[in-house]
């Protein structure tokens, strides 16, 4: 099944009555990683008044915040927000604040958490994950010109090759148009070139 995540380190910062609100999101893909990340954010912004974050894993459904201090549900949650609105997951958020020595209140407070998270997420920039096929194949050089069609139609792509005293080719689909390109391979070639499975893997579309 298709998921969107994000596939850059990504920043934002918002400034609300001389509190600044300085927020990163990152691509992470178990909790070790994110409780890592959050762990070098503290040391970094030791003088920041409170450590705020927010992430969502996909392996084993896992999601995360925390106010670090701040009223409850003004702060991780509004983060938390953001990433279900956007429907991201492998993602985390962490927001620093530098107190400015004025109060902003429960409202104040969730909308700088939030603005300054989807800042950070929109400059990572979002991308849609989709499980992929990956298949090899070998031709000889007469039937090259006539398999980048075939593939090319099945809405594949041919992602290796190597010219030796045969042509070995990578291609990758998405899985869902795998059994497609089986079949246009094997209708275009009457059965005489062989498709086989390497891997199957989550890709950016």
């Amino acid at each position: 099944m298709n998921y969107k995540t994000i596939n850059a380190e990504g920043g934002g910062e918002y400034t609300e009555k001389r509190s600044r609100f300085i927020a990163k999101a990152y691509h992470v893909e178990s909790e070790e990683e994110a409780i890592s990340i959050i762990e070098e954010t503290r040391k970094k912004y030791w003088d920041a008044r409170h450590c705020v974050y927010a992430y969502v894993i996909r392996n084993n459904n896992l999601a995360r915040f925390s106010d670090d201090g701040e009223p409850s549900k003004s702060a991780g949650a509004p983060v938390m927000d953001i990433l279900s609105r956007e429907g991201l997951c492998d993602c985390l958020v962490t927001v620093v604040r530098y107190f400015g020595g004025v109060l902003l209140g429960v409202g104040g407070l969730v909308r700088a958490y939030s603005k300054s998270a989807k800042e950070a997420i929109e400059d990572a920039g979002i991308v849609t994950m989709a499980k992929c096929s990956v298949f090899s194949v070998t031709l000889p050089y007469s039937d090259w010109g006539k398999f980048q069609n075939a593939v090319k139609s099945a809405g594949a792509e041919i992602t290796k090759s190597e010219f030796l005293e045969n042509i070995c080719a990578e291609i990758t689909v998405e899985s869902q148009f795998s059994e497609k390109l089986k079949a246009d391979i094997t209708e275009s070639f009457n059965g005489s070139l062989e498709i086989s499975l390497i891997s199957e893997k989550f890709l950016a579309v």
